[in-house]
């Protein structure tokens, strides 16, 4: 259920966008996103008056109601910052690595796995370190302000291959023609949805489960047999 506060969807959008960034930077949670906040652009006594009601009422209101995301009255609850930032410069030092594009796609029994963002379809399995996205998986057309240029510079390469086609019918969006190999599952997912996620993004594919749904006209044989016995 999607809950509106106020009148001007734009203003919910904002605010969505400023409590993200300050639970970010409070430091207490890590906040999980499937799609990032738009940062998107307001007229300017709007965004004072929506910055001033945050800053001054919005942590005390939030923290008096038992939100703690945005403050807390023990230390010992805020991550080590120090540490996060290093971790992040590690996967951003990482993003460099190469893609394989073209590569062929076998994967094992039990291993594929498919992303889980919006309705985007795509599969892929690990494989030599990396994760393999096989072809006909989907890649979103917008990109997120963000990403870095590392992500750019991948969707160029894809582009230039030719390995990736429109979809008829559907807009913001193509598919992969070819399988492609990347160095990390995180890296995949990026490239793939345009946008800083990460390998959590790769999950187990969520196939249906069968019911057994006994046939009626079997039911009342049964429940015929019962009676006569």
């Amino acid at each position: 259920m999607k809950i509106q506060i106020f009148s001007d969807l734009h203003l919910d959008v904002y605010l969505q966008y400023r409590l993200t960034a300050m639970a970010e930077q409070a430091g207490l949670v890590e906040v999980v996103k499937g799609v990032n906040p738009q940062a998107i652009e307001l007229a300017q006594e709007k965004r004072v008056s929506l910055d001033h009601l945050l800053s001054e009422y919005g942590e005390r209101l939030l923290f008096d109601a038992g939100c703690r995301v945005l403050r807390s009255n023990f230390a010992s609850q805020r991550r080590d910052r120090l540490a996060t930032e290093t971790v992040e410069m590690a996967v951003d030092a990482d993003e460099a690595g190469p893609m394989q594009i073209g590569v062929i796609a076998s994967p094992p029994l039990g291993s594929e796995l498919e992303l889980a963002y919006g309705d985007l379809w795509a599969r892929g399995y690990p494989a030599q370190d990396g994760l393999v996205v096989m072809a006909g998986s989907e890649v979103r057309g917008k990109v997120n302000p963000s990403v870095n240029q590392a992500l750019h510079t991948r969707r160029a390469e894809l582009a230039a291959a030719q390995a990736s086609a429109p979809i008829p019918g559907v807009e913001g969006r193509s598919r992969l023609r070819v399988a492609v190999w990347f160095p990390s599952a995180a890296i995949a997912a990026k490239t793939l949805t345009g946008a800083h996620v990460d390998s959590s993004k790769w999950v187990q594919p969520r196939y249906p489960q069968p019911i057994l749904i006994a046939a009626k006209g079997a039911r009342h044989d049964q429940d015929h047999e019962r009676a006569g016995a």
